[in-house]
């Protein structure tokens, strides 16, 4: 009987353990965190959750592409910063981009990156959503909570 309370508590244990997520902090690009000019401009922020499937090979897909993309993110021109968080031992995951202007993100998605991210790993997603708005300069970096809070007002799933 103990060893199945024991297992049991366990079991509890990494349940409640796949919802925790960890995030990279954000992060500016350039000298984007010391320009007090971009405190008074609007600026384009964007909001995605992703979850993925059940194939772990359309998923492993996926998960490298996320590192390619986030490994390209500093070429960016117009990119002001940017964060991605994830769920530890789960399918989830979460990503602020902001932007200085609408041309700057359209330049991002047609990226080589993102578009090879949107060609070989949206097959892995089970679902997907995202969000923008305007914010002022003087609001970011945004706070987790309240990207998901975007996401929940705004969002629009793919």
């Amino acid at each position: 009987m103990k060893t199945i309370k024991k297992y049991s508590l366990l079991l509890i244990s990494l349940l409640g353990l796949s919802s925790c997520t960890i995030s990279t902090p954000f992060r500016y690009v350039d000298e984007a965190e010391n320009d007090n000019s971009l405190k008074s401009d609007s600026l384009l922020v964007v909001i995605t959750y992703a979850k993925t499937g059940e194939d772990s090979d359309k998923n492993s897909a996926f998960w490298d592409n996320v590192t390619r993309v986030y490994d390209s993110m500093d070429s960016h021109s117009g990119l002001v910063g940017y964060s991605i968080r994830r769920e530890l031992f789960g399918d989830q995951a979460w990503t602020i981009t902001v932007w200085r202007d609408e041309e700057s993100l359209r330049n991002f998605v047609s990226s080589k990156e993102h578009r090879q991210a949107m060609r070989e790993g949206t097959g892995a997603l089970a679902d997907m959503a995202f969000a923008r708005k305007q914010v002022s300069g003087g609001d970011i970096p945004i706070p987790w909570e309240t990207a998901e809070a975007i996401l929940r007002e705004k969002g629009r799933t793919y």
